[in-house]
């Protein structure tokens, strides 16, 4: 199956995977309403309701899109290290674009999860290939998608934005594929498994979770958690596919487990502390 019809049959599968809690919303709407804006905020609706969805859609769609490409040419280990970059660039972005400064613990605690990701993910310091580079603009385009999402998510209902964002990002997809790529029946079946898991948990639930998890924390902060990717990948691959982390891997590891816990520990001090 080529790239673009994956993608498109990923998001396509990730909104029907919605529908069910859309229309559960929808009839229990004291619930609904609960999970939209937040009171006092202008909610967004119309041309840049859409307008919103559709740039959401566009950063995410080139990154899912020059990420296939750079699979091609790079092994998964130096892209996972390279695409788990964008907890930097996310707070670089954001001050950029929207004037917000990251503290100094989250900048330290970026420092810190960059060399765990390195012990982690990079066997070598070889230079970079053209696949290399193609999984860089990937991380700016989901970089930007963070910090979009981030600045979104207050002013949308959350579950509405992402189901015509993926709607966007599959149709888009899908006319592509339907103009550069070929696809069998027997080639749809084969990977069935895959584009369900794919679509149902890698789209539904997770970006669910992440739109509606988004409007709590900031954009530097969701960026810094979510590049814990590598670390669970990794001790999943340990538990379920019976491989082995070396010393350096395991290293790489702990001073992920150790980032987290820093930048958290304000959070962890303000609850602790008498009223």
């Amino acid at each position: 199956m080529g790239a673009f019809t994956f993608i498109s049959l990923r998001y396509y599968i990730g909104v029907l995977s919605l529908l069910p809690l859309f229309l559960y919303l929808k009839k229990h709407s004291s619930l609904a309403e609960s999970l939209t804006v937040s009171a006092g905020i202008k909610q967004w609706h119309g041309k840049r309701f859409f307008a919103a969805a559709l740039t959401a859609s566009l950063c995410n769609w080139g990154g899912a899109v020059l990420v296939q490409i750079g699979l091609h040419t790079t092994d998964a280990a130096r892209a996972g290290f390279i695409s788990s970059a964008y907890i930097a660039i996310v707070p670089l972005l954001d001050f950029l674009i929207f004037r917000k400064k990251a503290s100094h613990r989250i900048w330290v605690g970026i420092a810190m999860a960059m060399v765990g990701l390195y012990l982690l993910c990079m066997a070598d310091s070889s230079t970079m290939s053209p696949g290399d580079l193609a999984v860089v603009g990937s991380t700016i385009c989901f970089a930007s998608h963070i910090l979009l999402w981030s600045h979104y998510s207050i002013h949308v209902d959350g579950l509405r934005f992402i189901i015509v964002e993926f709607l966007f990002t599959g149709t888009l997809s899908g006319i592509i594929g339907l103009a550069t790529e070929t696809m069998m029946w027997q080639d749809l079946s084969a990977c069935l498994l895959p584009l369900l898991f794919a679509g149902v948990l890698g789209v539904g639930v997770t970006y669910t979770i992440q739109i509606y998890a988004q409007r709590f924390t900031s954009a530097s902060m969701a960026a810094l958690l979510m590049s814990m990717e590598a670390v669970f990948s990794s001790i999943g691959g340990v538990l379920i596919l019976h491989e082995t982390l070396t010393p350096r891997e395991w290293t790489g590891c702990a001073i992920m487990f150790a980032t987290i816990l820093y930048v958290q520990m304000p959070a962890f001090q303000k609850k602790q502390s008498p009223a």
